[in-house]
């Protein structure tokens, strides 16, 4: 998924873009950014991807992009960044004003197909206030920690969705109470859980 949260309420709300240049591609707009492909058209030439967000209000700021090639080149009123886009996909760039632009370049030279995806995103500090105040009505009665094994007893006051400082990496499995049970991401990196109210073995 793009989001950064698939939470239905929105911490990291999605910035529109003020405007949005491709030299020397051709490219795909999908809903998600799995099939989301850009072509070379002139293979002599390099491809570059600008992408300029106009800020109306004063909060954090995290971009987020789906390149596997190139480098991005972030510029805002008060810091300017040059990464290797494998360096990071989501990049914290501090809090930016209103009234400033973030200005978005990314060039790819040697690459003729390759998958493409930028999002800047707020933080709604209300939101995730809410949000947290909601996952600490449950608390872990106890916890232990095998090898890549963890174990705990869990009790919730109400149903909710309880989340682990694990990356969703791919390779967890969850039971509650000895039966399977869905996986979800939040903040796009972190496992969640949906948990009924009471107690529980969660492994």
């Amino acid at each position: 998924a793009n989001a950064l949260s698939e939470d239905e309420r929105v911490i990291f709300p999605r910035l529109a873009i003020s405007s949005m240049n491709v030299i020397n591609a051709e490219y795909e707009t999908e809903e998600t950014w799995t099939n989301q492909y850009y072509q070379r058209i002139d293979t002599s030439k390099p491809i570059s991807f600008e992408f300029t967000y106009d800020i109306e209000k004063k909060q954090p700021m995290y971009l987020q992009h789906n390149f596997r090639a190139g480098k991005i080149t972030i510029k805002t009123a008060k810091e300017s960044y040059i990464h290797d886009v494998n360096e990071k996909k989501i990049i914290y760039l501090g809090t930016v004003d209103i009234g400033d632009q973030v200005r978005v370049q990314v060039d790819v030279e040697g690459i003729d197909i390759g998958l493409w995806g930028m999002d800047l995103r707020g933080f709604d500090r209300e939101c995730s206030t809410d949000w947290f105040d909601e996952m600490k009505q449950g608390t872990p009665t106890s916890l232990r920690i095998d090898g890549n094994n963890v174990f705990s007893t869990f009790h919730a006051n109400v149903a909710t969705t309880i989340f682990a400082s694990i990356p969703n990496d791919g390779g967890w499995h969850v039971q509650i109470d000895g039966k399977d049970t869905a996986i979800k991401t939040l903040a796009n990196a972190l496992i969640g859980i949906d948990i009924p109210a009471g107690t529980h073995d969660v492994s």
